[in-house]
């Protein structure tokens, strides 16, 4: 989450990449969500816990979808 912009684009790109590339079926990439406006920040611009909760939400459900739990 620490991450935006160009930078953020090229670090997407990147790992997209590399998944692909690794063509294992165990292997995925899933976007965690940036930072929502009043969820904070933690120290030295480090997400907050509420957006780690937020983050962990999200990759539960994707867990659940994937893994059929």
């Amino acid at each position: 989450p620490k991450l935006s912009g160009q930078q953020l684009d090229k670090a997407r790109v990147d790992v997209k990449d590399l998944v692909t590339a690794l063509a294992d079926p165990k292997v995925a990439f899933l976007e965690l969500p940036q930072p929502q406006a009043g969820e904070g920040s933690g120290c030295g611009g480090h997400a907050s816990i509420a957006t780690h909760k937020h983050m962990g939400e999200v990759l539960a459900a994707e867990l659940k979808t994937r893994l059929g739990w």
